[in-house]
């Protein structure tokens, strides 16, 4: 299938400033993406592997610390019912 070429000087114009456009945003993507990268641990970074844009970075590990907060609370939670209050104490020392 044979990709469409501009001819007019108008769309020319919108073909050359999209690419500018895309090249730029490529560009700070990957230096984003480098920072990020480098700040992350090993464990953290395995969950990026097969991650090819900084949107996607973010989604993985918003849901990942989503799922991973969800776990604490629910642990802590769980700890804290376990604890049993002393007649004449305050709920506060347990917390």
């Amino acid at each position: 299938m044979a990709g469409w070429t501009p001819s007019l000087p108008a769309d020319v114009e919108v073909v050359t400033d999209y690419e500018t456009a895309l090249e730029t945003w490529c560009k700070k993507d990957l230096k984003v993406r480098f920072i990020v990268v480098n700040t992350l641990s090993n464990s953290l970074l395995m969950h990026l592997v097969n991650t090819n844009s900084l949107h996607e970075y973010f989604t993985t590990l918003s849901t990942l610390f989503e799922h991973c907060l969800l776990v604490a609370s629910t642990e802590l939670q769980h700890q804290l019912m376990k604890l049993r209050l002393k007649k004449g104490r305050d709920i506060h020392m347990h917390i």
